[in-house]
C-alpha cells in the first residue's frame, strides 16, 4: 500500500527538478552554445539595428571561458561607419550567425581568406571598393600567413588582424586614429611585447617621437615591417634589420658592410655582430649618453662580449670610419684619396709602357 504512494513522490520530486534546471540554465536540450530564448529573427531578418540592440549597449560583455576575465562586447556604431568597413553589415564578417539569439559559439572571423581571394578574382560584389586597390592588402595579407605572428600558439596565432588592427574600428594605415599608424603601432605592439615597449620608450627612438619632429623617429614598422616580421635567429631576419636600419642611418651601414663584421653577415654568418648587437635592439642611445652599449664606459665590455679577450687598445678602433667622409675622417680621406692617385698612375705608366711597346714592335716589321 505505501509503494504507489512512494514512486508518486518520486516523480513530483523529479518534474520538480528538472523545472529547476531548465529554469536555472534556460536552455532545453539540444540548444548548447545558444544564448537563452527562442529564436526570433533568422539570419535574413537580421539587420545591424538588431546587433546594436544588445552590443551597442556601452558596457556590454560576458565572462571568458578560458580564465574568467572580463571580455567587452560592446560597439561603437559611428566609429565602426568611419572605419574601412564601415559599409559593410555585421553578418558580412560574422558569416556563422544563423540567427537571433546567436549562439555563443561563434567561429573566429576569419579575415585572411576574404583579404586573399581579393587578388584571385574571388572577391564578393559588395567589395567594389578593393577590387581597384587589393594588391596591396593581398600581397601584405599574404606577408602575414607567413611570419611569426600566424603560428599557433595553442589554439590561437600569435597574433591575429583584431589583436593589431582591432576588430571593428579599422582605418587606413596613414590615418593617426589607427592603432597601426606608425605613431601608434609601439602602444599596439607593446600589448604583448611589454619589455621591449619599456626599453624603446627611454631609447633615443622613443623619446623622440615625443619632439615637435617625432614623425622622423624610428617605430616598431619602420625596423621590424608590418606583416613580414620573421623569427629574429633566422638568416632573414638579420638581413632585413641591418637594411632597415640602413634606411634612417645610410652612412653607418654603408661603413659596416665595408668591415669585417659586415662582409660576415652578408655571407650569412649569423653569429657576427650586427647592428643590433652592438647599439641594443630596442633600448638604444646615443653614443656620447653614458647608457649606450657604445659609450666610452660601455664599449669595452659590450666588445668583449664576443671578444673576450680585449683591452683598452682594442675599442680605440674606427667602428664607422668612411674614407669617402672628410668631415668625419678627413686623414682617412686624404690617405684614401692619396692611395687612389698611386693607383691611378700606375695604371697610366704601364698602359703608356705598353702601347709605347706595341708602338715599336709595330714599327720595328720589314
Amino acid at each position: 500500500m505505501k509503494m504507489p504512494g512512494l514512486r508518486i513522490v518520486a516523480g513530483l520530486l523529479l518534474a520538480a527538478l528538472s523545472l529547476a534546471t531548465f529554469g536555472a540554465t534556460g536552455e532545453p536540450a539540444g540548444t548548447e552554445g545558444r544564448l537563452p530564448g527562442e529564436v526570433q529573427l533568422t539570419r535574413e531578418q537580421i539587420t545591424d539595428a538588431d546587433c546594436l540592440g544588445c552590443h551597442g549597449q556601452k558596457g556590454f560583455g560576458t565572462r571568458s571561458a578560458v580564465d574568467g576575465s572580463w571580455r567587452n562586447l560592446d560597439v561603437d556604431a559611428d566609429a565602426l561607419h568611419q572605419s574601412v568597413h564601415g559599409e559593410y553589415s555585421c553578418l558580412y564578417c560574422h558569416a556563422d550567425i544563423e540567427q537571433l539569439p546567436h549562439r555563443v559559439d561563434l567561429e573566429e572571423v576569419d579575415c585572411v581568406t576574404c583579404h586573399i581571394e581579393q587578388g584571385e578574382g574571388s572577391a564578393p560584389e559588395r567589395t567594389p571598393w578593393l577590387q581597384s586597390d587589393s594588391l596591396p592588402i593581398v600581397i601584405q595579407t599574404r606577408q602575414y600567413t607567413h611570419s611569426v605572428h600566424a603560428e599557433k600558439k595553442g589554439a590561437k596565432n600569435n597574433a591575429t588582424c583584431a589583436d593589431c588592427h582591432t576588430a571593428h574600428y579599422v582605418f587606413p594605415s596613414d590615418d593617426p586614429r589607427s592603432t597601426v599608424h606608425r605613431l601608434n603601432s609601439p602602444e599596439t605592439c607593446g600589448k604583448c611585447h611589454e619589455k621591449e615597449l619599456e626599453e624603446y620608450r627611454h631609447s633615443i627612438h622613443g623619446a623622440s617621437l615625443m619632439t615637435p619632429w617625432k614623425g622622423e623617429s624610428a617605430t616598431c614598422v619602420d625596423c621590424h615591417s608590418a606583416h613580414r616580421i620573421t623569427e629574429v635567429d633566422k638568416l632573414s631576419a638579420h638581413r632585413v634589420i641591418v637594411e632597415e636600419c640602413g634606411t634612417c642611418h645610410s652612412r653607418e651601414v654603408r661603413s659596416y658592410k665595408a668591415t669585417t663584421h659586415g662582409q660576415l653577415a652578408w655571407l650569412g654568418d649569423k653569429e657576427v655582430a650586427q647592428c643590433k648587437d652592438c647599439h641594443d635592439a630596442h633600448n638604444t642611445h646615443r653614443v656620447d649618453d653614458p647608457a649606450s652599449l657604445v659609450s666610452e664606459e660601455n664599449r669595452l665590455e659590450t666588445c668583449r662580449k664576443c671578444h673576450e679577450d680585449a683591452g683598452p687598445e682594442f675599442v680605440k678602433f674606427r667602428a664607422h670610419a668612411d674614407i669617402g667622409d672628410f668631415e668625419r675622417n678627413p686623414e682617412l680621406w686624404w690617405l684614401g684619396t692619396v692611395m687612389v692617385g698611386i693607383i691611378i698612375l700606375t695604371l697610366i705608366f704601364f698602359y703608356s709602357h705598353s702601347m709605347l711597346w706595341f708602338w715599336r714592335e709595330l714599327k720595328s716589321r720589314p
